[in-house]
């Protein structure tokens, strides 16, 4: 009955799970029983299947809106070691997708090209001592990898340092080598997000908002979350010096926690990268908006995604009013948190504690194998 009612291991017959209970169990055939230990031992057996599978018992368990499920996501994949000082290959794309990671991390900066002098997008994490590697080599190596072990979606999350020329690269070179596998456009009259089924191989790109794009929300539909494109510069996302939520920033947090030192190697370039529509054009379904507000109309946008790192995260937990807005936010609105630039040593958060919050995205350093790292492996294992 535990094996194939608790267990569903429906494929094993009576006689394999007799043979099975008498390998595992004590005492004489009439008499056997399992304890507490022995139990332990069956688990965690090769005979055992621990890991619970609800895609097998659910035909429709890939059915439901993005937003419905916990996205397995790497933060700095194109690293092989620490940030500050690890090295940048393109083995940190396969490996992740080896591994079946759905959310991808690409750093974006200006590069000189060697021979041609021109200005040209290259990978790297800048302000450290780590290299870098070409932008088009990246998207090519995740052409290949990107559907190696599951069909669902793949996303790829953009951090644009780059000048606009080598965004409008960026654009040509994603266009040119992913094609139809990437997502260009949203369906008409849509207020959710599309289900993994109906993303089956294909590529989202999640990038910041540009200055020229805003998102708004239908007339007439105030409590639906959907959102169209506009050309208008009105608009900007950066964060009014006099909001209390600015606060909350990450370069603040940075800069009360370390040395002067340390501060000028990870701050953030002076000019803000300003995003070319275009860039933004390719980001349908995940536009990256700065959080000022929860009750702003473009935090109620189905196809925005706020992104916070731990440290600024658990900072906004604590106002009580912004865990239940948090809480509200995230049943049917997209929410990435990455490891805050203070961890040195490129350590990991412990990713239960922004599941529990709905954070679909918790993006972990997969290059360090730590308790943060193995929790997000184990919660993604039974699905390959």
């Amino acid at each position: 009955i535990f094996v194939r009612e608790t267990q569903n291991e429906s494929s094993l017959s009576d006689t394999l799970i007799n043979d099975i209970f008498v390998k595992f169990s004590h005492g004489k055939s009439l008499d056997s029983y399992m304890s507490t230990s022995d139990l332990s031992y069956y688990l965690n057996s090769p005979y055992a299947t621990a890991l619970f599978n609800e895609e097998s018992l659910d035909p429709h368990y890939y059915s439901h809106p993005l937003t419905d499920y916990f996205i397995s996501s790497s933060h700095n994949t194109y690293l092989l070691g620490k940030q500050f000082h690890g090295f940048s290959s393109i083995e940190g794309y396969i490996h992740a997708l080896q591994r079946g990671c759905r959310c991808i991390e690409i750093d974006v900066w200006d590069g000189i090209s060697t021979s041609t002098k021109e200005q040209h997008p290259i990978v790297t994490h800048g302000h450290t001592l780590t290299n870098s590697i070409e932008f088009k080599l990246v998207v090519d190596i995740i052409r290949k990898y990107a559907f190696i072990t599951t069909p669902y979606p793949l996303i790829i999350s953009l951090e644009i340092r780059c000048s606009q020329e080598s965004q409008l690269k960026c654009v040509a070179i994603m266009k040119t080598i992913f094609g139809d596998m990437l997502v260009l456009h949203s369906k008409v009259n849509e207020s959710i997000m599309p289900s993994p089924e109906e993303l089956k191989h294909k590529i989202l790109v999640k990038v910041k908002k540009s200055k020229s794009t805003t998102i708004i929300e239908p007339q007439g539909s105030p409590h639906s979350l959907h959102s169209s494109f506009s050309t208008s510069s009105t608009q900007s996302d950066d964060i009014n010096p006099n909001n209390t939520e600015n606060k909350y920033d990450e370069e603040e947090v940075t800069h009360r926690d370390n040395s002067n030192s340390l501060k000028k190697m990870v701050s953030k370039p002076t000019a803000r990268t300003l995003i070319v529509p275009e860039l933004t054009a390719l980001a349908p379904y995940f536009v990256g908006i700065k959080f000022r507000n929860f009750s702003l109309p473009e935090s109620k946008t189905y196809n925005h995604v706020f992104s916070f790192s731990d440290r600024t995260l658990l900072l906004l937990l604590r106002d009580k009013t912004k865990l239940v807005s948090i809480l509200k936010h995230n049943r049917r609105g997209m929410m990435r948190v990455y490891p805050s630039v203070v961890r040195f040593r490129s350590d990991n958060f412990n990713p239960i504690t922004f599941w529990e919050l709905g954070c679909q995205m918790a993006a972990t350093n997969w290059q360090i194998w730590d308790c943060g790292e193995e929790l997000s492996e184990s919660l993604f294992a039974s699905i390959g």
